[in-house]
């Protein structure tokens, strides 16, 4: 099944998925994963909320961050805040790779006041953390929000520099686009 799903045969590894007598967490999360990966965020929903239905397995913090990335990618806010506060109550809430998802569910559902309190949350954040909230306040055009963000952060990376780079040339800001690019080249 994870054979047909890594090659994007979704219908095939479904109709698998589908016959098998025995489901664990692991091939329900294949088959989430799967489909969140291949453009199929709302059958990953459907996917998800069949396995809590059946209530044998308790998903896993890659069922969950596949979930809660299709939930970003249909705008599912409500849906998206139940799956964070659920990993919250089981303990998950210093999985970084989980709070970046729920970040990002967050600011692609546009709720950038509710992602800015997760984020202040994470105690392990990394670059991928701090990028996302950066890109975020660029897009909004906030830049002065995602040049403090930058100035904070610990050791930003070439992602984080063409962020700010790209942000400060839609502005027209050439004097902080000159900054930022010289700062890179040091």
């Amino acid at each position: 099944m994870s054979f047909l799903a890594d090659f994007g045969f979704i219908k095939d590894a479904r109709k698998l998925f589908d016959e098998m007598d025995d489901r664990n967490v692991v091939s329900w999360t294949t088959m989430i994963s799967a489909c969140t990966r291949n453009g199929k965020a709302e059958e990953s929903l459907s996917i998800f909320r069949q396995m809590l239905d059946f209530g044998e397995e308790v998903p896993n913090e890659q069922s969950l961050s596949a979930v809660l990335k299709a939930c970003g990618i249909v705008r599912d806010l409500e849906f998206g805040k139940w799956i964070h506060q659920s990993f919250v109550r089981l303990g998950m809430e210093f999985d970084v790779v989980l709070m970046n998802t729920a970040l990002d569910m967050y600011v692609k559902c546009g709720c950038l006041d509710e992602a800015r309190i997760l984020f202040d949350k994470i105690p392990s954040s990394n670059a991928t953390t701090w990028n996302t909230m950066i890109v975020r306040y660029t897009e909004n055009g906030e830049m002065d929000e995602a040049e403090k963000l930058f100035i904070q952060m610990s050791g930003p990376n070439v992602v984080s520099y063409n962020i700010l780079i790209a942000g400060f040339a839609k502005k027209g800001n050439l004097k902080a686009l000159e900054y930022i690019v010289q700062k890179a080249t040091l």
